[in-house]
């Protein structure tokens, strides 16, 4: 007993040991300005010879986002549409891609390496290099506008098809879809993790599950919706988070512009931390909800 109990303590030690330097950065390079940040924007800041003076101005900055700033309420907007817009697609073709690089075919690992390319190269490195590097950006750039030329060209040719059926689906359904596919090559771009994650997903699910399926006469589509479906649900929620989180933070969102506007020139920092702290309520509360409507679907495989 007194031999589980050390074991069990050194157990603990080494995750502290390893947990320390996450709570070491989280308070002195995260927590620290999260809280500066929200002092910021209930002031006034002034810069001064000896630093900056701070003047209590209350909620005047919040009360500006919403009663007087129409800007920022349209971007707010169009950050929230732009999201519900991509969310649906995006899952659902990072689960498709998965489904069809899970099957054995020969070339899957460079296939997987290659839907997976997206996310390095929009990695802030990349993103660094393409900026400061005038010929690697020239580079970047026209590699990414051959490919959007190419998918231009796709989604062309499909809306052609989406207009031939046109009569046949309902107004709204048909303008989702010619946006869906005026951006297939962005989606594409923000697909990539999501596609691992789902294949992470496929890989734990026991093939003696389809085989006593396949037995029982099922097809690939009852398949698909009584086994594939409730068994990557936890994978499906986690990509729905990520994705959210990734809309709502991607550079060029337009209310992340404008936060950056406000902060790096310094024009109103106290304003842009308002708004700051505004969205993050926002993205907090839309990510709250999800999570409780969506976990009440999940299956979870013990």
């Amino acid at each position: 007993m007194a031999a589980k109990r050390r074991l069990s303590s050194r157990k603990n030690r080494i995750g502290y040991i390893f947990v320390a330097p996450f709570c070491f950065g989280f308070v002195f390079f995260l927590l620290i300005p999260i809280i500066q940040s929200f002092i910021f924007s209930l002031n006034e800041i002034k810069l001064g010879q000896s630093g900056y003076t701070l003047t209590y101005l209350g909620w005047s900055n919040y009360i500006r986002a919403f009663q007087v700033d129409p800007t920022f309420r349209m971007d707010l907007v169009q950050s929230i549409g732009q999201m519900l817009l991509d969310l649906p697609i995006i899952l659902f073709f990072s689960l498709f891609s998965a489904i069809l690089l899970n099957q054995k075919f020969h070339g899957r690992t460079v296939a997987r390496m290659l839907f997976f390319l997206p996310v390095i190269v929009s990695t802030g490195i990349m993103v660094m290099m393409e900026s400061n590097n005038p010929v690697y950006s020239m580079m970047m750039d026209r590699s990414v506008a051959d490919a959007a030329a190419s998918m231009k060209e796709s989604a062309n040719s499909m809306e052609l098809v989406l207009s031939l059926l046109g009569d046949g689906l309902p107004a709204p359904l048909m303008d989702y879809l010619v946006q869906v596919i005026g951006r297939l090559y962005d989606i594409v771009i923000a697909s990539g993790l999501q596609i691992l994650i789902f294949l992470s997903g496929l890989n734990t699910i026991p093939p003696t599950l389809y085989e006593s399926s396949n037995i029982e006469g099922a097809t690939a589509w009852e398949n698909f919706w009584k086994i594939t479906m409730p068994m990557v649900g936890p994978y499906f929620l986690l990509n729905a988070v990520y994705t959210i989180i990734d809309s709502f933070t991607n550079m060029n969102n337009v209310v992340i512009s404008t936060i950056r506007g406000y902060i790096v020139s310094f024009s109103d920092f106290s304003y842009g931390a308002a708004i700051s702290w505004i969205y993050f309520g926002i993205i907090f509360l839309i990510l709250g909800l999800l999570t409780a409507l969506i976990s009440k679907k999940v299956f979870y495989y013990e």
